[in-house]
């Protein structure tokens, strides 16, 4: 019988919400309101009511604060 072979870990693209807030350090509901002012893309995975949000658009959220000037 042939040993299967070891696969990798399957990386994470989505998150939900209640993980967004954590990753980003904000309420759930303001990962909400981010999403309706459409600042933050959000994805439905078919029918369901569940909510998902690529770690990729999290990550552009982030902008460099510029350093001051002396």
């Amino acid at each position: 019988m042939a040993r299967p072979t070891p696969t990798k870990p399957v990386e994470r693209q989505y998150v939900s919400q209640a993980e967004a807030a954590v990753i980003i350090g904000i309420t759930d509901r303001g990962i909400r309101k981010l999403i309706a002012d459409g600042r933050l893309p959000a994805y439905r995975m078919g029918n369901r009511q569940s909510i998902r949000i690529k770690l990729a658009d999290i990550e552009s959220l982030m902008v460099p604060i510029p350093a001051a000037t002396a």
